[in-house]
């Protein structure tokens, strides 16, 4: 199964940052984003959805339109 481009994305966006600061944690990333780590570790890993009301905020965070 191909995965969604916005999780793609995501994970590029949190290597990016990693690369930058070798100390940055899915903690801090999830802070970045506005939404709880667990969550996000969750989406990460393919276990489930980006949630709809966290969506429009994140995908702005990491320079991406909702379409």
């Amino acid at each position: 199964m191909e995965q969604a481009y916005y999780l793609k994305k995501l994970k590029e966006n949190f290597s990016k940052r990693q690369r930058t600061n070798p100390s940055y944690s899915l903690r801090a990333f999830a802070r970045d984003l506005g939404m709880p780590a667990s969550t996000l570790s969750q989406v990460l890993l393919g276990n489930r959805p980006l949630p709809f009301k966290n969506s429009s905020h994140v995908l702005g965070k990491i320079s991406l339109n909702a379409k």
